[in-house]
């Protein structure tokens, strides 16, 4: 007859979740986080620091991936009681909802045109061409332009 670890080793979650099983404070954390998706007060609901639980999941991918499977879950919990109240007449969540499933018809559009001197088209010193160097000239170029627009420059 196999023995069984002690109790204390093995705490459960109140739903089956694909979480595994976690010694010590993993499991109020978790649960914590499947409900409200705040690191913060999953921490305090298992007497442990913030910093203890990224250590762990720093360390620990397993870990790492229950955090985010309860994060998820919280999340997820939070869309539907959205859908629900946006169903139920509230315009505003509607056009966020639109927004977020729809984006390509219902997201919102920015256009940002960057030009050279007197609107006309920023020039470098080389034409743009096959080559990497002239398309790396032409980009290092355009982020000039951006930087001194005080504009965000892409990475």
């Amino acid at each position: 007859m196999a023995s069984r670890p002690p109790a204390s080793t093995h705490l459960t979650v109140a739903r089956a979740k694909p979480w595994g099983h976690y010694p010590d404070w993993t499991q109020p954390c978790l649960r914590s986080l499947a409900k409200v998706p705040n690191v913060a007060g999953a921490c305090r609901a298992a007497r442990i620091s913030r910093e203890a639980a990224y250590q762990r999941r720093r360390r620990d991918p397993a870990f790492s991936g229950a955090l985010d499977d309860a994060i998820a879950e919280s999340v997820d919990d939070l869309l539907e009681a959205v859908w629900h109240r946006a169903m139920a007449g509230s315009d505003s969540l509607m056009i966020l909802l639109l927004k977020m499933f729809k984006p390509e018809m219902y997201g919102d559009r920015r256009r940002v045109e960057v030009t050279g001197a007197n609107r006309g088209p920023i020039r470098s010193a080389t034409e743009v061409g096959e080559t990497d160097e002239e398309k790396a000239a032409l980009k290092a170029a355009i982020r000039r332009e951006l930087a001194r627009r005080g504009l965000p420059v892409p990475d």
